[in-house]
């Protein structure tokens, strides 16, 4: 009787420990499930009285979801699964008005990266897409009868991709590096034919927000042979 009683006890132990080694298995399993997506949670803004806070998906195949939210309320979902990553978003203050800005950056710089601006509407608690002057309209407004083009794209003071690429006063300093199509041996290698320096500028247009380049100023380079 006593034999049967403790072979009761060591089956049941045995039994408890498979059964606590299963739960610890799920756990481990939860926590590197949750490690494996990348998520982060950061604050952006705060006024005393509402918070802004973003929240960045990272899956283990590259896709990512950015999802920014003014206390519970979601103000942005945004999908990216095309390669590169997404930037944290950061917040600029410019004209008096706020602005939610990140960053589709990819392997490089200048052309591979892709900035997306939104106003914040503080009265209407959303975010709305701000137009953002294109590169080739930006080329075009170069005074010059050749067709001019960029390899690289935007440069800024920093290819950090974060707030500190815009000014105090909410700018963004740019360069672009130009090349010459009609006349191919007027570029001076990687140099190009000349560099285009401006400033991009938060303007209020019919009741909507834009950024436009503006102050920009050509200079052709010196070529060495």
């Amino acid at each position: 009787m006593n034999k049967i009683l403790i072979f009761f006890l060591i089956s049941l132990a045995l039994l408890n420990c498979k059964q606590i080694k299963q739960v610890q298995d799920h756990k481990d399993l939860c926590f590197q499930a949750v490690k494996s997506t990348g998520i982060t949670d950061s604050l952006i803004w705060s006024d005393g009285n509402n918070k802004m806070f973003f929240h960045l998906n990272k899956s283990e195949f590259g896709e990512q979801t950015l999802e920014i939210y003014l206390d519970d309320n979601n103000l942005l979902s945004f999908y990216h699964d095309n390669g590169g990553t997404i930037t944290q978003p950061f917040v600029v203050k410019s004209i008096g008005e706020l602005f939610v800005c990140f960053f589709e950056v990819y392997d490089g710089t200048g052309s591979n990266s892709k900035k997306h601006i939104y106003h914040f509407n503080r009265k209407q608690s959303n975010l709305v897409s701000v137009e953002i002057e294109d590169i080739k309209t930006i080329i075009s407004k170069v005074n010059s009868a050749d067709s001019l083009y960029t390899r690289k794209g935007f440069l800024y003071n920093n290819q950090y991709f974060d707030k500190s690429c815009f000014t105090e006063k909410g700018t963004l300093p740019f360069s672009l590096i130009l090349f010459n199509r009609n006349k191919p041996h007027m570029n001076n290698g990687l140099e190009g034919f000349g560099i285009l320096k401006g400033v991009f500028e938060f303007k209020k247009q019919n009741n909507h927000f834009i950024f436009s380049a503006e102050k920009m100023k050509f200079q052709t380079r010196n070529i060495k042979r």
